[in-house]
């Protein structure tokens, strides 16, 4: 933990009878990092997404060489989506957002271990990466919602779309059926 940090992002591992941990963890930088959404796959792999917050307009949030970006992308708070393996230790760790604030509040993954992620952005313009046939390539509203999958490697976005209208659109939920559809949730004020 970070004497100038907030907060800091966690992951436990208890055993499977609670009696003792199996592996905790603390990932963050000196800004505040939270995380409010994780998912295991079968092989124990943990994917988890949050926020983290600047610090004096830099970012330390940990994130690896292969990451899709892992440079602070404007704003004062970026979302974020890290895995672990199965013994606690960073496999990837990306940043994601555009130049205003982006939180990451929902994650899925499929059997092939591609990270969805849901959540809201009010970074401006076509700052926030979305990907070519994107439902929503705009900014429109005070925040829009935003539906993000990552490769298996977590290098690069297979699709990325914004949603919503001239309201508040936040995402806070997201599940993939077997056929690999993405269902979103969350709440608006937009009118449609």
């Amino acid at each position: 933990h970070n004497a100038d940090a907030g907060f800091d992002a966690f992951v436990v591992k208890l055993k499977p009878d609670g009696s003792g941990l199996i592996y905790s963890t603390l990932i963050g930088g000196r800004g505040t990092d939270f995380s409010n959404s994780l998912i295991v796959n079968a092989l124990g792999e943990v994917y988890f997404g949050g926020s983290t917050e600047a610090y004096t307009q830099k970012n330390d949030y940990p994130v690896t060489a292969n990451a899709f970006s892992n440079v602070w992308n404007g704003g004062s708070v970026d979302g974020f989506v890290t895995k672990l393996d199965a013994s606690g230790k960073i496999v990837y760790s990306t940043l994601i957002g555009g130049n205003g604030d982006d939180y990451v509040r929902g994650i899925t993954v499929d059997g092939n271990g591609s990270a969805y992620i849901t959540g809201e952005t009010q970074s401006t313009g076509t700052t926030f990466p979305t990907t070519a046939g994107a439902i929503v390539q705009n900014f429109r509203g005070v925040f829009d919602c935003f539906v993000s999958k990552f490769s298996a490697a977590g290098d690069s976005l297979l699709y990325s779309t914004l949603l919503g209208d001239i309201g508040d659109d936040h995402g806070t939920a997201i599940a993939v059926d077997f056929t690999g559809n993405a269902y979103v949730t969350g709440y608006t004020s937009s009118p449609k």
